[in-house]
């Protein structure tokens, strides 16, 4: 079980049609946006926290290619 949930409230492609229509974006990209968004200050909060350097995070990114 999660410790935590986090609601992001964005339009996806159950909701893009009709009166639930928030963006002019096409189905899930206001969503799919968000996310990234989110994810990348997700990663900025967990240098500082980790103390992670640059050079640790090319390292490990370098890796996984």
């Amino acid at each position: 079980l999660a410790d935590f949930v986090l609601t992001l409230p964005a339009q996806t492609m159950a909701d893009d049609q009709g009166a639930k229509k928030t963006s002019v974006l096409p189905m899930g990209s206001l969503f799919e946006g968000a996310l990234f968004v989110l994810f990348e200050v997700m990663i900025l909060k967990l240098i500082v926290r980790l103390g992670v350097t640059p050079e640790a995070m090319r390292a490990r990114h370098t890796n996984l290619e």
